[in-house]
């Protein structure tokens, strides 16, 4: 005798199956996103980055100097997080350094490794807590202004820098 009455376990199922193929392909594009949220940008010299403005924008420092090359900059809009590299002209390095108090590597906070590790042009040495041969660097601290919905608020940022081959590597975290 067959019945034309449907169990509430079939129905049940049958939204499960439905709905699952339904969400699948929403729930794996939100967990795949958070490309969207970095961006990425090079500039072969200062003047490009001042016309993309990347300066007034905040993702690069405000001291970076005139002379700067080869700058490297990705940011995560949703963390606010910076990370810059570029090479400048040694005889910028005074200026460079003015807003920025030398510190001891012992007292510099490194990025996050899991996210510098997808950044090809940061360098594993930056990665996290040193040993004294392992790099040529001097560090600083050196505060950024960023907007807050409770106004300016000045955060510490870090600076690396290889005065030996004039390159400076720069963080904001968030």
């Amino acid at each position: 005798m067959s019945s034309n009455v449907i169990s509430k376990q079939s129905v049940k199922a049958c939204l499960t199956g439905r709905l699952g193929v339904l969400l699948l392909p929403v729930i794996l594009t939100m967990g795949s996103c958070g490309w969207l949220e970095t961006r990425e940008s090079f500039y072969t010299n200062y003047s490009q980055a001042v016309s993309d403005g990347a300066i007034m924008k905040g993702w690069l420092p405000m001291f970076i100097p005139h002379s700067a090359t080869d700058i490297a900059e990705r940011h995560d809009i949703d963390t606010n997080e910076i990370w810059v590299r570029f090479h400048f002209s040694k005889d910028d390095l005074s200026s460079l350094l003015g807003p920025c108090e030398e510190i001891q590597s012992t007292d510099v906070a490194f990025p996050r490794s899991n996210v510098t590790q997808a950044i090809s042009w940061w360098p594993s040495n930056l990665r996290g807590p040193l040993n004294n041969s392992d790099h040529n660097y001097k560090f600083y601290r050196c505060f950024q202004e960023t907007k807050s919905p409770q106004g300016a608020v000045k955060k510490p940022a870090f600076l690396a820098v290889d005065s030996d081959s004039a390159l400076a590597w720069y963080w904001l975290l968030s």
